[in-house]
């Protein structure tokens, strides 16, 4: 963990806060997030103890790791100590766990305050690094971008609610990252790939939050659900 950093990693982001390191002489073996020759040999750990599953549920669940760790931090660290980071996916590299999944993001810098002039924040991480991360990752392994945006904006959805329940000290960060969820299109005059992936229902006269695509999980050996918020009643964990 960051030590500047550790304030914005009280419960429910306890587990987070190590996603995140500053990039040292220790980063032999890290792998550059669109490097996807790299990529490819991490998601071919990642899947081996799958066997013959569908190869889409496993990349799938690797890319919820993904952005887990790369999407809770930046989240909870704009909005609890009103910082952003430096996450350009030009700018940084990952270091990996033995079953190839993501265990932290090796930052130049501790980032910088939020200027509570700037309307977008958070813009960085949408269009610096999931666009394209999103889209080669898709070119790359023949998964819809709509899969890995209705992943992304999973978990941009619940940091954001768990974000602004208590300690918040940047409320544009707050706003811009729910109106990144909302927008249907950018400023920049483009389509907005993570609206809509996250849908606020009616059920049963209780209002509940369903992802748009289902994450496949499902397929994977030993997995008959998916979450709580999948789209599909029939594969829904209760």
């Amino acid at each position: 963990m960051i030590p500047t950093l550790a304030g914005a990693f009280a419960r429910p982001f306890h587990w987070y806060g190590d996603h995140m390191e500053l990039a040292g002489d220790d980063d032999a073996g890290s792998v550059r997030p669109l490097d996807m020759q790299g990529i490819g040999a991490l998601v071919a750990r990642f899947e081996a103890p799958f066997g013959a599953a569908d190869r889409r549920a496993a990349i799938s669940l690797w890319s919820q790791y993904y952005f887990a760790a790369l999407i809770v931090p930046t989240v909870a660290v704009a909005v609890r100590l009103g910082r952003t980071l430096p996450i350009e996916i030009t700018r940084i590299h990952m270091r990996i766990t033995e079953d190839g999944t993501p265990t932290a993001f090796l930052l130049a810098s501790d980032g910088e305050p939020i200027d509570e002039a700037d309307p977008a924040p958070l813009s960085v991480l949408l269009e610096n690094h999931l666009v394209p991360f999103i889209e080669t990752m898709s070119s790359a392994f023949g998964v819809t971008e709509r899969l890995l945006w209705s992943n992304a904006a999973t978990i941009l959805a619940w940091s954001l609610s768990e974000a602004g329940k208590d300690g918040a000290k940047s409320g544009r960060g707050l706003q811009h990252g729910f109106s990144m969820l909302n927008a249907e299109i950018l400023p920049n005059g483009r389509r907005n790939p993570l609206f809509g992936q996250v849908r606020y229902l009616l059920e049963n006269d209780m209002p509940v939050r369903r992802r748009r695509v289902c994450c496949l999980r499902y397929l994977l050996p030993g997995e008959e659900t998916c979450c709580s918020l999948c789209p599909l009643p029939d594969i829904r964990k209760t």
